[in-house]
C-alpha cells in the first residue's frame, strides 16, 4: 500500500470521525446541550467581565445571554473549520483532479454536510433548523479550505510541483 493511499485511508476515518462527533453534538437536546456550553460561558464571563458577581440580575442574565450566543456560533464555526481541513487533506490525496476541483468538492461535502445537520436537529427536542447556522457551518469550513488551498498552492511553488 502506497504512502497516499494509506493518508488517505487515515484522513478520510479522521473525517468520519469529525462528522460522528458533530452529528454527537446535534443529537443532544436543547438542555443538555446547553449545560454542556454554560460551563465554558462562566468561564469566560468570569475573564472578560471580573465584576460580574456585582451586577443586577438583569444585567448578568444579558451578559450571559450575550456570551451563550458568541460561544455557541463560534462552536459552529470552529466545528466546520475542522471539518473544512479534513475535508480538504482527503480531497487533496486524489491527485489527478486540479486543486481547484478538490477545493471545491470538499466545501460542496462541507455544505451538504451542515444542511444534513440542521435538519436533523430540526427533530431533536429543543433544537432547530436554522439557515443562518448553515452560513456560519459554511463560513467555518470555507475560511478553512481557503487557508489550507493557499497553503497548499504555496508549498507546491516552493516544491515545484503545481501541476499536481
Amino acid at each position: 500500500m502506497n504512502k497516499t493511499l494509506k493518508f488517505r485511508i487515515l484522513i478520510f476515518t479522521l473525517l468520519i470521525c469529525w462528522m460522528a462527533t458533530i452529528f454527537m453534538f446535534s443529537s443532544q437536546h436543547a438542555k443538555q446541550s446547553s449545560k454542556m456550553s454554560s460551563g465554558f460561558v462562566s468561564a469566560v464571563i468570569t475573564v472578560i467581565c471580573p465584576e460580574y458577581s456585582e451586577l443586577t440580575d438583569d444585567a448578568k442574565a444579558n451578559i450571559t445571554d450575550k456570551v451563550t450566543f458568541v460561544v455557541r456560533k463560534t462552536a459552529h464555526f470552529s466545528e466546520y473549520f475542522v471539518l473544512g481541513v479534513l475535508a480538504f487533506l482527503t480531497a487533496v490525496t486524489f491527485k489527478k483532479y486540479k486543486i481547484i476541483y478538490r477545493s471545491m468538492a470538499s466545501f460542496v461535502i462541507c455544505v451538504l454536510y451542515s444542511v444534513s445537520d440542521e435538519f436533523h436537529q430540526y427533530f431533536v427536542s429543543g433544537r432547530a433548523c436554522r439557515f443562518t447556522d448553515i452560513l456560519i457551518d459554511s463560513a467555518g469550513s470555507l475560511l478553512a479550505i481557503v487557508l489550507m488551498t493557499f497553503i497548499f498552492v504555496k508549498n507546491s511553488q516552493i516544491c515545484g510541483k503545481l501541476g499536481e
